[in-house]
């Protein structure tokens, strides 16, 4: 059963990528919850919760047994479907990502394949979830961050930006980056080679699932 970790700078659409799989057989799915938590957003820039959420707290795990063991709480029909799960909580970053952030400069920390080189001991895969800074997908992610007021200076936001994207993340036979805004561009061959990364059957109306994500954001 090859579970599939999503690691992802917030506000970089980690959860809609989770929820995107997880349409694929084989896979648990998600209730999906819209527009949720205290925020007054446009309707455009709504924020996707997932039920159950099926994250794993990482910041006191130190070695895979006990990973597991939190993995086993957190997606307790693991061994009958295949699970979309996120980090929560990681060591670097206090955020979703295992390795790299969009807003602090990664140079800046020392540590940072410390959650990584836990969940690479699993046989999961693991998705980096990327951003091309010159998409225009990308605008979206600095407008969300803007509306929550968690932007910060812009000008080091978008230096830090930069920097993540150039990030070059381990190699691994498991691990697989995707430049998210690809999908959303409707590039069938960079679909349908994610899936055969993640070993699952592409399906049919991928793309009604790209439009209808286009349409909320106007694009």
């Amino acid at each position: 059963m090859r579970h599939v970790c999503v690691s992802y700078s917030a506000q970089t659409f980690g959860d809609w990528l989770r929820y995107f799989i997880a349409l694929h057989d084989g896979f648990e799915r998600f209730k999906l919850e819209e527009n949720y938590g205290n925020y007054d957003l446009p309707s455009h820039y709504y924020r996707h919760e997932l039920l159950p959420p099926r994250s794993v707290n990482l910041s006191d795990v130190f070695d895979v047994e006990y990973f597991n063991e939190k993995f086993n709480l957190s997606c307790v029909n693991n061994k009958t479907m295949r699970q979309v799960w996120k980090p929560s909580r990681d060591k670097n970053f206090n955020s979703h990502t295992i390795y790299g952030c969009s807003w602090i400069l990664s140079r800046d920390r020392s540590y940072l394949d410390v959650d990584y080189r836990v969940i690479r001991q699993t046989d999961h895969k693991i998705i980096f979830t990327t951003l091309n800074p010159r998409s225009d997908y990308t605008e979206i992610y600095f407008e969300r961050h803007r509306q929550q007021g968690t932007l910060g200076d812009e000008k080091i936001h978008r230096e830090c930006f930069e920097d993540w994207w150039k990030i070059e993340y381990p190699k691994h036979k498991d691990n697989m980056p995707v430049e998210i805004n690809k999908l959303w561009e409707g590039d069938e061959d960079y679909y349908v080679d994610m899936c055969k990364f993640l070993e699952m059957k592409p399906l049919n109306n991928w793309k009604e699932h790209i439009i209808e994500f286009n349409n909320i954001y106007d694009r």
